[in-house]
């Protein structure tokens, strides 16, 4: 038996998910549940990869998750049952990550929802998106304005960033028409100027799953080092020209193995 923690946003649940069936995969005879720790969830919306993706969770009891607690007190007194990202071991019985490497969901087809309703507003904005050589550009600011964050995540993608992309692309693409999308446009207003733009603010809380699916639908995508926009690209089924950081975090923690080879680094 194991048990797979989920934790955190939309995108580090679908690497989650993808590490869940990676283990599927690999140990074929065994009994894998889901971990759903409430307090860990509900900063995020709670489990809301099930409402956009066609995919089907591990399950979970009250004695699994008694069981995992159980675990988790285990692994901080003894240093063993459970595998984390720094401390991987595939023979123990708990997963607490975010298993970013590419030899967990390479192979993994992720799709969404068929019975997804986009409202009027994201359609319109989709029929913008199709007609043009249209250009997905993600600027994460909010949370990792944060101290705690801050440290960590901030100010990776810097202005400077941000222009050598946008100069790239449009050495790359004739007549880029740019997709904002950000938790603070106000920023991106002040501080960049496009020659043709379309900014978008109102996908808030749970719907905020459009901006990575619009993303997904672009000729282009420029990501930030967030999870969420590198999940908008990879999704992307236009075979589009990918720019992303290439620090993707400012501490020596070691930079995740996601990037496919044909995207480019800047």
């Amino acid at each position: 038996m194991k048990l797979v923690s989920f934790t955190a946003g939309l995108g580090n649940q679908l690497f989650q998910y993808c590490f869940y069936r990676y283990l599927l995969n690999k140990f074929p005879n065994e009994k894998i549940y889901g971990y759903y720790n409430k307090k860990w969830l509900e900063k995020h919306g709670g489990i809301i990869i099930e409402h956009f993706f066609d995919v089907k969770l591990p399950r979970s009891t009250r004695w699994i998750n008694l069981y995992g607690q159980y675990l988790r007190i285990i692994y901080k007194c003894f240093s063993c049952g459970v595998s984390k990202d720094d401390d991987f071991e595939m023979n123990r019985t708990m997963f607490v990550g975010y298993w970013q490497d590419q030899c967990f969901f390479s192979g993994i087809n992720i799709s969404y929802r068929k019975d997804l309703v986009i409202s009027e507003k994201n359609t319109w904005l989709l029929g913008e998106i199709l007609k043009c050589n249209s250009v997905a550009i993600h600027f994460r600011r909010g949370d990792y304005m944060l101290p705690q964050f801050k440290k960590i995540f901030g100010e990776v993608c810097t202005v400077k960033y941000y222009l050598k992309s946008i100069r790239k692309v449009e050495e790359k693409i004739s007549e880029p028409v740019f997709f904002v999308f950000s938790d603070d446009i106000d920023w991106v207003k002040q501080n960049f100027t496009f020659n043709k733009v379309y900014f978008v603010d109102w996908n808030k809380g749970q719907n905020s799953f459009w901006d990575m699916y619009l993303m997904s639908q672009c000729s282009a995508n420029i990501i930030a080092n967030s999870t969420f926009s590198f999940w908008g690209a990879y999704l992307n089924k236009n075979n589009p020209f990918v720019i992303y950081p290439q620090k993707w975090v400012r501490t020596n923690l070691k930079q995740p193995n996601i990037f496919p080879k044909k995207w480019m680094a800047l």
